[in-house]
C-alpha cells in the first residue's frame, strides 16, 4: 500500500489526530498566555502600589527667628511618592507616654499648667489617625517660639522617644521611630496608636 492510498483510506483518522494535536497546542498556548497575563497584572499591581508609597520621616529644626526669638519645630516630612496617612503617633518622655505633642511640651515646661501665662508662641497640627501628609509636604506637630522653652524642648529630645506610623492608600504601612531615620515597613499601625487620643 502506497502512502497516498493510506492517506485516502485513513483521511478521517488523520484529520482527527491533527485536530487533537492542534487542540492540545491551543490549550498549552492559552495556559502560557494566562500565566504571562497573570504576571503582567501582578507587576502592574506592584507598580501601582509603589507609585503611591509614602516615606514619612521625623525631623526637628531649631534656631533663632528673624525677631530674635529662639524656636523649636518637630516636623513630619513625606519624602515618598504618594500620600502618607497617619495611623499612629506616639511620644514617650522619660518613660512616660504623653497624650499628644502639647502634653509633651507642657511636661517639659514643668507639668500641668506650666504653659499658662507663659508668653510663648506655641502651635500644633493634628497628628490624629487619618491625617494625610501629601508627597513632598511637611506637617509640624509642634512649633514653639520662646527663648527659654525652645532650648528646654531641644534638650528634652535626649529623654524623648517619638514614633510615627503611616500607611499608603493600599494599606502598606511604615514606622519611623527615630529622628532623621528612614521608615521601615510594618504589617500594621494598630500597636502604634497614641494612648489617650489627641488633645488639640
Amino acid at each position: 500500500m502506497t502512502f497516498r492510498s493510506f492517506v485516502k483510506e485513513h483521511v478521517e483518522m488523520i484529520v482527527s489526530v491533527v485536530a487533537v494535536i492542534m487542540a492540545g497546542a491551543a490549550v498549552v498556548i492559552a495556559m502560557v498566555q494566562t500565566d504571562v497575563m497573570r504576571e503582567e497584572v501582578e507587576l502592574e499591581r506592584q507598580h501601582a502600589r509603589m507609585s503611591v508609597m509614602p516615606s514619612a520621616m521625623l525631623f526637628y529644626s531649631n534656631g533663632t527667628r528673624d525677631d530674635g526669638r529662639k524656636f523649636f519645630e518637630l516636623n513630619v516630612v513625606n519624602k515618598g511618592l504618594g500620600p502618607a496617612i497617619i495611623e499612629g503617633f506616639k511620644i514617650t518622655y522619660k518613660g512616660q507616654p504623653m497624650h499628644n505633642q502639647l502634653h509633651w511640651v507642657e511636661t517639659v515646661a514643668g507639668g500641668e499648667g506650666a504653659l499658662v501665662g507663659l508668653k510663648a508662641d506655641i502651635g500644633n497640627s493634628s497628628t490624629g489617625a487619618g491625617v494625610t501628609v501629601m508627597a513632598g509636604d511637611t506637617l509640624n506637630p509642634i512649633r514653639v517660639s520662646h527663648d527659654e522653652l525652645a532650648p528646654l524642648i531641644l534638650e528634652a529630645l535626649k529623654d524623648t522617644e517619638i514614633s510615627l506610623c503611616v500607611c499608603s492608600f493600599y494599606g502598606d504601612c511604615q514606622l519611623a521611630e527615630n529622628l532623621g531615620e528612614r521608615p521601615k515597613p510594618v504589617n500594621s499601625c494598630q500597636t502604634q496608636r497614641q494612648d489617650g487620643g489627641n488633645r488639640e
